[in-house]
C-alpha cells in the first residue's frame, strides 16, 4: 500500500516537472535469470536419431545439479546445408512434453520440424535461444 502511493506522489510530482520519475532497474534481474539458466547448460546430455523426415526422436539426461527445462518449442534443427529450423507443437501422443528435469532423470520424446530437410544437429535452447544441450542426428 505505501508502495503504491509512494508511486503516484512521485508520478504526480514528475507531471508538474517537480522532480525526474525514478529510473527502472528491472534489466539487471533479467540479466540474473538467463544466467541462472545458462549455468544448468552444463549438466545435460541428449542423445538424437531420426524417426522420419521432420521427426527426431531425442533422449536427454540431466546431469547437473539444477533443474533442466525442457519445452517442445525450445529446439533448433541444424541441416546439411547449415539452415536452422525451429520446432514446432504437433500434439501427438509421442512429441516430447513440457517439463523440468530433476537431476538425474532422463525424459524423452519426438521433437517435430517443418522441413524435409535432413537435420545433423539438434539443440535445446533456453528462452534467448541460447543452446543448454546438443547432440548430432543419427
Amino acid at each position: 500500500m505505501v508502495k503504491v502511493v509512494v508511486g503516484v506522489v512521485v508520478v504526480s510530482l514528475a507531471l508538474t516537472g517537480c522532480v525526474a520519475a525514478p529510473q527502472s532497474k528491472q534489466a539487471a534481474p533479467e540479466a540474473t535469470a538467463v544466467q541462472e539458466t545458462r549455468a544448468v547448460a552444463s549438466g545435460g546430455r541428449m542423445a538424437a536419431k531420426v524417426v522420419r523426415p521432420g521427426v527426431i526422436h531425442v533422449q536427454i539426461t540431466n546431469t547437473g545439479k539444477r533443474q533442466l527445462p525442457v519445452n517442445p518449442l525450445f529446439f533448433k534443427g541444424l541441416d546439411t546445408a547449415k539452415e536452422e529450423f525451429q520446432s514446432k507443437v504437433t500434439g501427438e501422443m509421442e512429441e516430447i512434453k513440457t517439463s523440468a528435469i530433476s537431476p538425474g532423470v532422463r525424459i524423452s520424446g519426438n521433437v517435430y520440424f517443418n522441413t524435409t530437410h535432413k537435420l545433423t544437429k539438434i539443440s535445446l535452447t533456453d528462452v534467448g535461444g541460447e543452446a543448454l544441450v546438443s547432440a548430432s542426428v543419427t
